[in-house]
């Protein structure tokens, strides 16, 4: 009888937890445009390869010109980015000097997931800091036994005599809706995005991943409790709230979308709307000033925005 209590109590904690991580109610005011004195501003962005580049093609156009504006408006410190890419040739605008020339940000910190060669250019993809501060130290921490290449990337600044890590990456996509069979003439690494085994069962296709996700949760987990400067986590991690993956990941940190946004919180806007996957969470001994999840997003993610004070250091 005891044990069945026992069990029950856990199913019942695990259930709150889930609705804990799932859902929230915003307690507190609304996010000002002007940032609070002496905090960092800091973006989660999946840009989707941050198009609109094409000198002759006005698809995208409408995202990209609102993502200028929106950067412009909200001036963050710090933008992580994820499903990034730099293109080079004559028929493309360059998107790392639209970042570092056009809305500056001058100190850059980017992992390379794949490239392309084209005839007409180069396409190099991956995931990306950019910085107002300069960045004193950064670092990539490519995965292990994928079979594709992810990384995690950080990059540290100081504010103010206190320094912050911040941390970014991208967890495989799950290509839920790929072609029906492999694509074996695509040659590893050639896509953009990190999904380059398409099988043809969803069922298996989905356990496939969740391996890959789980080897990627444990390497995070692992990299994130070595890190002796306080973290900023700003992810797109392709797992809901309700999974364990997220419980891991998160470990002690604070996820700032509790408290500070009513309902699910959506991220992802394309095929399968109502899921959360983008994260920005912060280690306890930061202070999180204000925060939002702003849900008009440029692409097929929306963006989040933060706003810390480090915590002070010897």
């Amino acid at each position: 009888r005891l044990i069945r209590r026992v069990s029950s109590f856990s199913r019942s904690s695990a259930f709150l937890s889930i609705v804990a991580n799932s859902f929230s109610v915003k307690t507190g005011g609304n996010f000002q445009v002007k940032k609070p004195d002496g905090a960092i501003r800091i973006m989660q962005w999946n840009c989707e390869d941050l198009g609109g580049n094409l000198l002759w093609y006005t698809d995208n156009n409408i995202g990209r010109k609102r993502a200028e504006e929106f950067i412009r408006q909200y001036r963050p410190d710090i933008i992580c980015m994820q499903d990034y890419s730099d293109f080079s040739g004559r028929i493309y605008l360059s998107n790392e000097a639209f970042m570092r020339d056009t809305l500056g940000y001058p100190y850059r910190a980017f992992a390379q997931h794949s490239s392309q060669l084209l005839p007409y250019g180069i396409i190099r993809s991956g995931i990306n800091i950019v910085s107002k501060y300069p960045i004193t130290a950064q670092g990539i921490l490519y995965y292990k036994n994928l079979t594709a290449t992810e990384a995690i990337l950080w990059a540290d600044i100081v504010s103010d005599g206190k320094k912050l890590r911040i941390v970014t990456t991208h967890f495989r996509s799950f290509y839920v809706f790929g072609p029906s069979e492999f694509a074996e003439t695509i040659p590893p690494g050639s896509l953009p995005d990190s999904a380059i085994i398409m099988e043809k069962n969803m069922l298996k296709k989905f356990f496939y991943f969740q391996r890959q996700h789980t080897q990627q949760a444990i390497q995070l987990r692992n990299f994130l409790d070595t890190c002796s400067v306080p973290v900023i986590l700003a992810a797109d991690l392709n797992t809901i709230p309700a999974a364990y993956l997220y419980t891991l990941v998160k470990g002690r940190m604070t996820d700032g979308f509790r408290g500070n946004a009513t309902g699910l919180g959506a991220t992802y806007n394309y095929l399968l709307p109502n899921i959360r996957i983008d994260y920005l969470m912060h280690h306890p001994s930061i202070e999180l000033r204000q925060w939002k999840h702003f849900e008009d997003g440029f692409f097929n993610h929306d963006h989040l925005l933060g706003d810390y004070t480090p915590p002070a250091q010897n």
